[in-house]
């Protein structure tokens, strides 16, 4: 246990992450699913999580913890560690979430979140794609210029639409050029022109790729237009930590505004690897960086949540990607991840009421490119719709197919959202670009 020093702090915030990469390069076996090489864990997008606990109840939720923990480790006699880790629990048991859960599992998670209501705690958890950094990278500061002179409305879903194409659909020519830092803006946007091209031509007769043909359309004219646009690439190889410092500042922001606590109450715990420079335009009491999880009991439980989540969307995506051998056909989720037991419904229900069911506004952020953490958001919104399992279990219908349904009204509303808001940046500051180097707007 932590040793404590009452009065110093009233909240301690404990920060992991999961999927941490701050450089890129392509996959020695390229493929059309696995362009980039990623770490060992596979994840397509960085996430982190920040839990708060009130410095008061620390002791109880250590305690109690500490005894959870201690209990699990008796019943899986064969994991020979001195602290448990979430991939000892999910590394084999989680291909289809929480409904591959065995029974001790759903108890250890449930007691986990039990800890947690109990004792006031919060929590941020965030998400940004991979290849987000990447295509920000190099692209961002072109988008931004042609908001800036009235080319285009809204950057955010020209910055969306080109990820997405770069994430499914680019070619490997493309990939080389968005991770050579020496190709010019131009050089670049006249080879992803060429590919989007290619793809509209092989999609002229698919009909579930009209919306995206047409949009492409236009991606393709706005690059003809104006590729001479001067741009200016930030280091490509360099993950854009202001971005997570600005979900950071956001989620004390709304709390500092209702009343709740200061910046100046809390004590940040960094998990290793991640420093606390960072930070340091926030003004909170203290960081400190390279703290050991044998040490700190709070970034044992933050750890559980980010990989909960964090393994959520990374074996979401892999079950809904796109199929390249099908191109017609709408790829949705297995109904694998809706084949559970009461018990495992009532823990999404849990899950879904500690990350998504209070009153924040941002305790759940995403990036521009939303649809890995779009996928586990409307899963939980979805089974959370059953007031009870009864109601779940005699529902006539596909959940797969009703699933689908609710991630594309949530991402319709999400730029339902990013077109308002961008009507608003540009009356208030005059640009995207000008409203982010205010610090009142988050990068793209």
């Amino acid at each position: 246990m932590e040793k404590l020093v009452r009065g110093d702090y009233m909240y301690k915030l404990y920060i992991d992450e999961k999927g941490p990469q701050n450089s890129f390069r392509k996959k020695e076996v390229f493929t059309m699913s696995e362009k980039i090489k990623y770490g060992s864990d596979k994840m397509h997008s960085y996430v982190a999580n920040a839990l708060l606990i009130p410095v008061d109840n620390l002791e109880k939720v250590e305690s109690e913890f500490l005894a959870l923990e201690r209990d699990y480790l008796t019943k899986r006699t064969q994991l020979k560690v001195n602290e448990l880790k979430g991939q000892n629990i999910l590394k084999s048991n989680f291909v289809y979430g929480v409904s591959s859960l065995k029974e001790r599992e759903v108890t250890f998670y449930n007691s986990v979140f039990s800890i947690l209501e109990n004792n006031g705690v919060n929590n941020l958890f965030f998400s940004i794609n991979k290849i987000a950094i990447i295509t920000n990278g190099q692209l961002g500061d072109w988008i931004l210029e042609l908001e800036n002179r009235r080319f285009i409305t809204n950057p955010a879903i020209v910055q969306y639409i080109l990820t997405k194409y770069a994430e499914i659909e680019s070619s490997e020519e493309v990939i080389d050029k968005l991770l050579d830092e020496t190709v010019s803006t131009k050089d670049l946007l006249h080879t992803i022109k060429k590919d989007l091209q290619k793809i509209i031509e092989c999609n002229k007769n698919n009909l579930r790729m009209k919306r995206q043909v047409d949009v492409y359309k236009e991606i393709v004219k706005l690059i003809k237009k104006y590729n001479h646009l001067e741009s200016n690439p930030v280091n490509i190889y360099q993950f854009d930590w202001s971005k997570f410092t600005y979900a950071l500042d956001l989620w004390i922001t709304e709390k500092e505004y209702l009343g709740k606590l200061k910046f100046s109450d809390i004590e940040v715990l960094l998990d290793e690897g991640m420093k606390k420079h960072h930070l340091d335009r926030l003004k909170f009491s203290r960081v400190e960086e390279n703290c050991k999880s044998e040490d700190h009991v709070g970034l044992r439980l933050t750890d559980h949540l980010v990989v909960l989540l964090g393994n959520y969307m990374y074996r979401l995506r892999d079950d809904s990607s796109y199929n390249y051998e099908n191109p017609e056909k709408i790829k949705i989720i297995s109904n694998k991840w809706f084949e559970l037991n009461e018990a495992q419904f009532l823990l999404i229900k849990r899950i879904y009421i500690f990350f998504l069911g209070d009153d924040s506004l941002y305790s759940f952020v995403n990036d521009t490119y939303f649809d890995e953490s779009l996928n586990i958001e409307s899963f939980l919104r979805y089974v959370d719709s059953y007031k009870n399992y009864n109601e779940f279990t005699q529902a006539k219908v596909n959940h797969p197919t009703e699933h689908f349904k609710i991630y594309q009204n949530l991402a319709d509303y999400k730029w339902e959202q990013s077109n308002k808001n961008a009507v608003l940046v540009r009356k208030k500051y005059g640009s995207y670009k000008k409203a982010i180097e205010s610090g009142d707007m988050r990068p793209l």
